[in-house]
């Protein structure tokens, strides 16, 4: 569910989507009155995906009118008239993060579009009124016509519309390789091409997963910046026998980190080899989150990664990938070591068919897994 009618027509109601769960249908929702109907009915079952979704759920976004936009009927393609206050808050960001705008004439504007009917909201309008003297209650005057130049004559190119992006998102899944998974305290999360994450639903499928019920036996502090080979060498000293299966955990503060998403693959399907030539890649410099995965033995290979296979995630959930590289400063280390290895394959004739022996070695697989493509 992305968006819906409102106002004089009947939006999706909430027993509607109560009901398609009952036959059995999981439901998504995102971007729009979507994001809306997930925040609402996510404690039943319903799937929120995207930025939207995040900011409805954690009472980011206050009033419901924030996601709203005036359209034309039917017979003129539902064209948009006006712009959704999540959208213009998504671009001024952009703007102050560019330059383009300071934070008093982002406030004030931002003052001016919470008070403005959704109907009216317009980027010419709100500008225009912005021009007028009683609106520069943050910003001088003299700042804020110099700043909405600048914001005009940027606009064309650099609008974001965070609706889209999360529609988007919504309509992938995880299967074909689209993004990346990471269970975190029995919650499986989705990580798109762009960095994003969303709860992954019951119903999606992932090429591949390594999961365990993460009890550490080993806990340790970090209070001195350690560099992702110095880490793993701390970790290989705690081992307790190099032949065995660890899951490790990192949570604390990161000073620099990389990190990558692959992109969503078609049929016929490439190695992984092939595939992270074309991976997005990411970078954060002090980040609060954790970095969690699994350390196996060299003989497993092709049936799980080689060494050390680790993701990030941000302590707010809203983004992370596979890490490639980092810098931690504090935090604290768990690990969690296991003799025991339980495998499952799927039965279906993709499978059967498929030739598994390309890409297989540890040479390239550890040219996939690492920041050596």
């Amino acid at each position: 569910m992305i968006d819906g009618t409102f106002l004089n027509n009947p939006t999706v109601w909430h027993k509607e989507i109560l009901w398609t769960f009952s036959e059995g249908v999981p439901v998504f929702g995102a971007a729009s009155l979507g994001a809306l109907r997930a925040a609402e009915l996510s404690a039943h079952g319903m799937i929120g995906v995207g930025k939207v979704f995040q900011d409805c759920n954690s009472s980011v976004l206050r009033a419901d009118d924030l996601v709203a936009v005036q359209f034309s009927p039917k017979e003129l393609g539902f064209l948009p008239l006006s712009e959704a206050a999540v959208d213009i808050a998504a671009t001024l960001e952009r703007a102050l993060s560019e330059g383009i705008i300071g934070h008093s004439v982002l406030n004030s504007i931002w003052k001016l579009v919470e008070a403005t009917h959704f109907p009216q909201r317009k980027w010419a309008s709100l500008l225009q009124n912005m021009e007028q003297p009683c609106q520069g209650d943050e910003a001088s005057q003299e700042e804020m016509i110099v700043h909405l130049e600048r914001l005009k004559a940027w606009l064309p190119d650099g609008r974001v519309s965070i609706k889209a992006k999360d529609a988007k998102i919504a309509l992938r899944l995880l299967n074909a390789l689209d993004g990346e998974m990471i269970v975190l305290d029995g919650v499986a999360y989705r990580l798109d091409g762009d960095g994003n994450a969303s709860v992954a639903s019951n119903k999606a499928l992932t090429p591949y997963a390594a999961v365990i019920n993460f009890e550490p036996a080993v806990i340790r502090s970090l209070d001195t910046e350690t560099q992702k080979d110095a880490l793993e060498a701390q970790l290989d000293a705690l081992a307790e026998a190099r032949n065995l299966f660890y899951a490790v955990r990192f949570t604390g503060n990161i000073k620099h980190i990389k990190y990558r998403n692959v992109l969503r693959q078609e049929k016929p399907y490439k190695p992984l080899l092939e595939v992270v030539k074309t991976q997005a890649e990411f970078e954060l410099n002090t980040a609060e989150g954790t970095i969690l995965g699994f350390r196996c033995p060299d003989y497993a290979v092709g049936i799980v990664v080689p060494g050390y296979h680790l993701h990030f995630f941000s302590a707010d959930l809203s983004k992370g990938g596979h890490v490639l590289n980092y810098t931690l400063n504090s935090g604290r280390i768990e690990i969690d070591h296991t003799s025991s290895l339980h495998i499952e394959l799927p039965e279906t004739r993709s499978f059967s068919d498929a030739n598994l022996s390309a890409g297989a070695s540890a040479d390239s697989i550890l040219k996939a897994e690492s920041n050596d493509t």
